[in-house]
């Protein structure tokens, strides 16, 4: 216990989780004795083991690790992204702006940015922007805050320019990809969108497929479409609709060797996959 609260502690984080999770491990096993894991029956949690423990955690000085700032500018957007009254949220964050009541002031004026947007409230957004880029390292998402100012504003071609100015910066930011190659696919710039999609890391996220299938759709890759379909419903759980597509793109395929063998490979996996799950 020594050694793992020192271990905590030297690393930054709260020598006070090893007593936490004690008690937590003493609430959970408190009416169990069999079955219980061979650590709990050679060194049982006790309540003299918690206790001392504690006792442990309070000779260590608080040494608790800097929050990430980009946690913090993520969390910041999930918050924005997942309320439900973005009308109240929007007083709430001016008033704690005002009051100066937050943990991290880069986090606080780019969620009162995003929720300005969100409101259709254009005039305080740049005032944002210019004091995060002041105040803060060059970020892409304070770069696709500018672009999104500009497609609320009507601007889009500025929308564009600002885009592509942040994708010749962070040519390979799966965020950044997605929200061009999105914009690029409304403007009727297909090519470009999948020339983008495919310079990004191969993201689990189905509506990157979504977006590479429409991308092919378009530019007449229909063998390539189905491919991406099949990937994005496989990635929603959908095995035996993602099989279908894969037959398709099978019909669809022409003198591409190359994207044949990866289709039936791929057509193979799923297949063989999707006769697990119903012996299951």
């Amino acid at each position: 216990d020594r050694i793992g609260i020192q271990t905590l502690a030297n690393a930054g984080f709260s020598p006070y989780e090893m007593p936490n999770f004690f008690e937590r491990m003493q609430i959970a096993n408190r009416n169990s004795t069999t079955n219980l894991p061979e650590l709990l029956l050679t060194h049982p949690v006790t309540t003299d083991r918690i206790a001392e423990a504690h006792d442990r955690a309070t000779k260590y000085s608080p040494n608790l690790k800097t929050e990430n700032p980009l946690y913090n500018l993520m969390k910041a957007k999930l918050l924005v992204s997942t309320s439900n009254d973005k009308v109240k949220l929007l007083r709430t964050l001016k008033t704690m702006l005002a009051n100066k009541n937050y943990r991290d002031e880069h986090a606080i004026r780019y969620a009162l940015a995003l929720t300005l947007l969100a409101n259709r409230h254009t005039d305080g957004v740049q005032k944002q922007i210019d004091w995060l880029i002041k105040n803060d390292e060059d970020r892409v998402m304070y770069r696709i805050l500018k672009a999104k100012l500009a497609l609320v504003n009507n601007d889009n071609a500025k929308a564009m320019q600002e885009y592509e100015k942040a994708f010749q910066i962070y040519p390979h930011d799966k965020m950044l990809g997605l929200d061009y190659a999105e914009k690029l696919l409304q403007n009727n710039m297909a090519a470009k969108a999948k020339k983008i999609l495919t310079n990004i890391p191969i993201s689990a996220n189905p509506y990157y497929y979504y977006l590479l299938a429409q991308a092919n759709q378009t530019t007449g890759s229909k063998a390539e479409s189905y491919f991406a379909l099949a990937e994005k419903y496989y990635l929603q759980g959908q095995t035996a609709i993602a099989i279908e597509h894969l037959k398709q793109a099978l019909k669809h395929v022409k003198t591409n060797f190359y994207l044949t063998t990866r289709i039936d490979a791929r057509y193979k996996e799923l297949q063989a996959e999707l006769l697990e799950e119903k012996s299951e």
